[in-house]
């Protein structure tokens, strides 16, 4: 922060925060879609916490499509990042990293990616970012709707 200033506490925000508005527009229509779909012979207000947890976990996979690729860019740049910081504390002693590594930005990873690798090296980590999302999202959205549930009282949800 010294030698940057308080703008380099941002540094590799950029594709994350473009990348969490992406997903709020895929999770949460999903997941409302998906529950109506599993709730549409219940009772109006029903609460089913076996049909939120997979409706969650529906809309988690559904967002691990747009998920994958952001966050593989993210952790190649906070690499980057890291191995910047090496060289400055240690010099050339410190080695560097493979040219095809060391990105200018966000777009330049992707796009080194994306030539060297294809799409699949994009989605690099793709069955772990869905298990992860599928299980972290079933829990965030049952929670969500408890609290909800809980607030309003059975049959008014």
């Amino acid at each position: 922060m010294k030698s940057e200033g308080p703008l380099s506490l941002y540094k590799g925000t950029v594709a994350p925060l473009l990348g969490n508005m992406v997903l709020l527009g895929i999770h949460f229509p999903t997941f409302t879609k998906t529950r109506a779909y599993l709730e549409r012979d219940d009772a109006p207000g029903t609460y089913t916490p076996w049909k939120i947890l997979a409706a969650g976990a529906t809309a988690g996979a559904a967002g691990s499509i747009v998920s994958t690729p952001t966050e593989l860019i993210r952790t190649k740049m906070q690499m980057v990042r890291k191995n910047n910081i090496l060289q400055q504390i240690k010099g050339a002693a410190a080695g560097g990293l493979n040219p095809e590594e060391n990105y200018k930005g966000n777009w330049d990873c992707a796009k080194k990616i994306f030539r060297n690798h294809g799409i699949r090296g994009l989605y690099s980590g793709y069955v772990t970012t869905l298990l992860r999302d599928m299980q972290g999202y079933a829990w965030f959205f049952f929670g969500y709707e408890a609290t909800i549930h809980h607030l309003a009282g059975p049959g008014k949800t």
